[in-house]
């Protein structure tokens, strides 16, 4: 036994010396291994949080939030776009309010731009699509489930779903849509009401993940299979801490979750995964980059990426991608 456990620290010492020559780092602590790249400290938009960003026609996408070229605590309406996720090039601006708590989704082969806060703090109701990301054309400036900000929006089986709370932020609602333009009220009240929250697509379902309401922050993970009936997962392992802004991303057949607020003064770093919404497992290898919240994670390519967000000295330029072996 002794020698088994001098063997394990000579492997671990070993991993540790072999990695030293670049930014690339792999662990193997969990049932699972991931290797961690660094591609750039800072990028074109230098740090940046609060952007809401999405893969489309190979190119990732980024529209709204904080950035290096608003003063502290202003946001912009920037659209930003990468063809390799590290150099970024500025596309146009100015087309609609400045925003953040907003969402970009792909639907129907366009980049569709819902809600959010503007810089006065308003709740935004307007809808905005583009097909190429230079031109944008404004679908509605008031929808029809109202005021919507720190909602998702995410799609499943054709169907765009809204949800989010009420403009009184009294109830958690759900709307949904085939084609962009015309939307269905598929609940008025489908659980306990909760804003920056994280929902997937995964295994023919949505999953709503975590969030906050005005006194508490949440782990629970609420299912539906058709926007309209949810149900409260039934756990059958430990979960990540109640938290918010942190992000929830399908990648490799599993659910990641990184990173979050856990509280007003914490901000968490971990990774966790699961396979079937019911099992989670916590990564615990060496996580080599800071803790974050109001970041972004994509799967793009055949890596999980991590751009931005907030952390302890403010907004940060690191993107980095992790890479499960």
């Amino acid at each position: 036994m002794k020698t088994s456990k001098i063997l394990l620290v000579f492997l671990y010492v070993i991993s540790i010396a072999c990695n030293t020559e670049d930014d690339v780092i792999t662990n193997d602590f969990s049932d699972i291994s991931l290797a961690f790249d660094l591609k750039t400290q800072e990028d074109q938009m230098g740090g940046f949080a609060e952007n809401s960003m999405v893969v489309f026609e190979g190119k990732v996408w980024s529209v709204g939030g904080d950035n290096a070229y608003t003063a502290e605590d202003i946001y912009s309406s920037d659209v930003w776009s990468s063809d390799n996720g590290i150099n970024w090039i500025s596309v146009t601006s100015n087309i609609f309010e400045a925003r953040y708590r907003h969402t970009l989704t792909v639907f129907n082969d366009q980049m569709w731009l819902i809600g959010g806060k503007n810089n006065s703090d308003e709740l935004l109701s307007d809808i905005w699509n583009s097909d190429d990301g230079i031109t944008w054309s404004n679908v509605t400036m008031t929808a029809p489930f109202g005021n919507m900000s720190a909602h998702t929006t995410t799609v499943l089986n054709n169907k765009m779903y809204v949800i989010g709370p009420s403009s009184d932020r009294t109830n958690m609602i759900v709307w949904s849509t085939t084609d962009g333009i015309n939307w269905t009220e598929e609940t008025a009240n489908a659980f306990p009401v909760r804003g920056n929250h994280q929902t997937v697509a995964f295994n023919n379902t949505l999953y709503v993940i975590g969030g906050r309401n005005e006194t508490d922050r949440f782990n629970e993970i609420w299912s539906s299979n058709d926007g309209i009936n949810w149900s409260l997962v039934s756990i059958s392992s430990s979960i990540f801490s109640a938290r918010d802004l942190h992000t929830a991303t399908v990648y490799n057949n599993k659910v990641w979750v990184v990173n979050g607020k856990s509280d007003a003064s914490r901000v968490v770093k971990d990774i966790w995964y699961s396979s079937d919404m019911l099992n989670w497992t916590v990564y615990d290898g060496i996580i080599p980059f800071e803790s974050s919240h109001s970041h972004t994670c994509l799967a793009y390519g055949e890596e999980l990426w991590l751009f931005g967000g907030y952390i302890t000295s403010g907004t940060s330029g690191e993107i980095w991608t992790i890479d499960e072996d």
